[in-house]
């Protein structure tokens, strides 16, 4: 049970974050997400201990990080393995698990309803107001494609490197 509250507190609280979210100014929208998550659950679940709440913090943290997070406890790989398959599809989820007639019969009860452009917007949002949290992940991409004079050169790390005098 313990575990399976986890996985539902981090799907649900990452589904609804946006709307509990303080924004900051200098945090990554997955990190702003998380810590939402977490005060809601130091709240409302405060016979929660301390690793329960980290394995939620974690699940929405680095849901977009799925090179971390398909690392991570069983409850972190559910939550992204989960999220990717709710934005790409059963075909760019891990390990194959989930199936196209399984996915179809999810999309029927709950159609997308402009998921893309909705998301493509809430991104190209996050390029406009808050560059800085955009140039270590995909969100950036967003901008390059989409916000004018939004760029990605000199922010990366081989721009660091090569700009570094250490040699």
């Amino acid at each position: 049970m313990y575990k399976l509250a986890c996985l539902l507190a981090s799907f649900v609280l990452h589904k609804i974050s946006r709307v509990l979210t303080r924004r900051t100014p200098t945090e990554r929208f997955e990190v702003d997400g998380a810590n939402a998550a977490r005060n809601f659950l130091k709240k409302e679940a405060s016979h929660w201990d301390k690793h329960r709440s980290q394995l939620v913090w974690d699940a929405i943290a680095l849901h977009t990080t799925t090179s971390i997070a398909w690392h991570k406890e069983p409850e972190v790989i559910a939550t992204s393995y989960g999220i990717v398959a709710d934005f790409a599809g059963p075909d760019h989820a891990m390990g194959g698990h989930l199936r196209w007639d399984a996915y179809n019969l999810i999309i029927e009860e709950l159609p997308r309803l402009g998921m893309v452009e909705g998301i493509t917007e809430i991104m190209c949002h996050l390029c406009r107001t808050k560059p800085q949290t955009t140039y270590d992940n995909f969100v950036g991409q967003f901008g390059e494609r989409y916000v004018e004079g939004f760029s990605l050169k000199g922010t990366q790390f081989i721009d660091l490197l090569e700009a570094s005098k250490l040699g």
